[in-house]
C-alpha cells in the first residue's frame, strides 16, 4: 500500500538538518534524513507506507504532506476565501498607516513614494466606513511601507475599532526592525495576533 505526496511539500536543508514545509497547510518540521530522501525521490509521486512508521505517517497526514487530493483542498480555499469575500458580516481590510519606511529593498515599490503618514481625518473616514458596514467580524492586515513606523496611529485606530463592538482581529507585514519590547507587550493588547 502507498501514499500520494502533496505537490505542495517544500524539501530544503540547512545547516545539516532537512526541513519539510507545506505550502497548502503552512506546516513545517524538522525531519530526518532518511524521511528526507525518502520525500525527496523525484521518480515516484507515491511512497510506500512500508518506508514509514505510524507516528510519521499520521504528522505527513497532519501536515497533508501525504495522502490528499491537493486539488480538492485548493478548491476549499478557494470556496473559502471567496464565501468570505461576499459575507456581508466579515470585513477584511488592508490598512497602510504610512507609506514610509525605514528600509531602502531593490525589489520594492516603496522607494518611488514619499514617505505619507495618515492623518486624522482618514483614520475617521476609515471607523465611518466600518461604521456603514454590516460587518459583525473585522480582520485587518497592517500594511505600509513599514507600518511600524506609525505605531502610534496602529494604537489610535485599534482603540477606535474596539469602541465599536465588532469581533475584531489582525495581523502585520512588517520588516520586523522596529520592534521593541513595548510594541511587542502591546500587540496581544491591539490584538495583532500575527505578523
Amino acid at each position: 500500500m502507498s501514499v500520494r505526496k502533496s505537490r505542495y511539500n517544500h524539501l530544503f536543508k540547512k545547516e545539516d538538518k532537512s526541513f519539510l514545509y507545506n505550502s497548502l497547510t503552512n506546516s513545517f518540521a524538522l525531519i530526518d534524513d532518511d524521511l528526507f530522501e525518502i520525500l525527496s525521490e523525484k521518480s515516484k509521486n507515491v511512497i510506500s507506507i512500508d518506508k514509514l512508521d505510524t507516528d510519521t505517517l499520521a504528522l505527513l497526514r497532519k501536515m497533508k504532506a501525504v495522502d490528499v487530493d491537493d486539488d480538492t483542498e485548493i478548491k476549499k480555499l478557494r470556496y473559502y476565501t471567496l464565501s468570505q469575500r461576499f459575507n456581508p458580516y466579515s470585513l477584511s481590510l488592508t490598512i497602510n498607516p504610512t507609506l514610509g519606511c525605514n528600509f531602502a529593498c531593490p525589489y520594492c515599490f516603496e522607494a518611488s513614494h514619499e514617505a505619507v503618514f495618515m492623518d486624522d481625518r482618514t483614520e475617521n473616514g476609515i471607523i465611518d466606513y466600518i461604521k456603514k458596514t454590516k460587518a459583525r467580524n473585522l480582520f485587518v492586515t497592517w500594511f505600509g511601507g513599514e507600518p511600524l513606523l506609525a505605531f502610534d496611529r496602529i494604537r489610535s485606530l485599534s482603540e477606535k475599532i474596539f469602541d465599536l463592538d465588532i469581533n475584531y482581529h489582525s495581523g502585520m507585514i512588517t520588516n520586523g526592525y522596529l520592534l521593541s519590547e513595548d510594541i511587542i507587550n502591546d500587540l496581544e493588547k491591539l490584538r495583532i495576533g500575527s505578523l
